[in-house]
């Protein structure tokens, strides 16, 4: 850490060594270290507090599956602490085109960017660095949550954050031309407007079930609950792992079947690879005493490369009678 004197207001700040813009926890007054230059800074209320939060996690894990008949009563909060981690925040359109013949196709992505400023040093950082919001959201500097908050400084500065979200909104129009078109592609134009820094509020907690931790992290802002751990009563491993049996046994009579009456020599193995394949989520869950979950739509992001690879293959070759698992979000 190092200390830093306020260009408006004198008071002193700590900020960690790498910072390369500076927001005053006490006036809100963002500037960059090197020049001097001010940054347009915004910041979001934390409109969910404490109390709150630890309510709506609560609601959101009784209605999970598999949760104890006495989580209300064993449940018991041990930690909150709010975290406001910085963004720079960018308005992105990219435009791509792809000729094939005497055609031609053009397309658009556009998308507001945010791009991690810092990392926290918590498993925090994991879920931060793929959260999107709005940025509508947006108010002035409130220097109360500031202080009662840990209240992290960029490290990544505004040419890092820039280039990284030219390579993303480039790559999403260049990947929406590839899916969509087998021709020749092109990245015509790209469009990057810097719209500010931005803090985004996080509610981080810790509770334990019968002497067990775990976890909660609950958008401050907007209520939504982006990760929970909870735990997994007998009864319902028990089912799911009767289930996942279940499972098994039908897929391994499939391929008995497929051997016998089709005259399929790879009827068998196939039947007892889509078995596996079909029945391991729910046996993975069926051995674990916790599970999670969130309101945020499980998704899988393609970079470009593995597209790329994707997009060059022809042929996949799939056993007879095993399913094709395109993606997994949550049973």
């Amino acid at each position: 850490m190092k200390t830093v004197t306020c260009l408006n207001c004198n008071a002193s700040i700590n900020a960690p060594q790498s910072a390369s813009i500076i927001v005053c926890p006490y006036c809100g007054h963002t500037f960059e270290l090197s020049t001097g230059k001010t940054w347009t800074y915004y910041m979001f209320p934390a409109y969910v507090e404490s109390p709150s939060a630890w309510r709506k996690a609560m609601q959101f894990i009784t209605r999970r599956y598999g949760v104890p008949d006495d989580f209300n009563a064993e449940a018991n909060l041990r930690k909150a602490e709010l975290y406001n981690v910085p963004y720079h925040v960018f308005s992105c359109k990219a435009y791509s085109s792809c000729s094939y013949g005497d055609r031609q196709a053009s397309y658009l992505e556009t998308r507001n960017t945010p791009i991690l400023a810092a990392y926290t040093g918590t498993w925090l950082d994991n879920h931060a660095k793929e959260l999107s919001f709005s940025v509508r959201g947006r108010s002035f500097f409130n220097p109360s949550q500031a202080q009662r908050s840990r209240f992290y400084m960029p490290t990544l500065s505004y040419e890092e954050a820039y280039n990284i979200a030219y390579r993303l909104i480039s790559g999403q129009a260049m990947d929406e031309a590839s899916r969509s078109c087998g021709g020749s592609k092109r990245l015509e134009r790209v469009e990057v407007n810097y719209l500010g820094l931005v803090h985004y509020p996080f509610w981080l907690m810790e509770y334990a079930y019968k002497g067990k931790p775990y976890r909660i992290l609950l958008d401050a802002a907007g209520g939504r609950v982006l990760f929970v751990e909870y735990p997994l009563s007998t009864r319902s491993r028990a089912t799911m792992l009767t289930a996942s049996a279940a499972l098994a046994a039908v897929g391994l009579l499939t391929g008995l079947l497929a051997t016998f009456f089709l005259n399929n020599p790879l009827g068998l193995l196939g039947g007892i690879v889509s078995s596996i394949i079909a029945s391991s989520p729910m046996l993975a869950k069926a051995f674990s005493i916790k599970d999670k979950g969130s309101e945020t739509p499980a998704h899988r992001k393609w970079s470009i490369e593995a597209w790329r690879m994707a997009s060059s293959l022809t042929r996949i070759p799939v056993l007879p009678g095993l399913p094709v698992v395109l993606d997994y979000t949550d049973l």
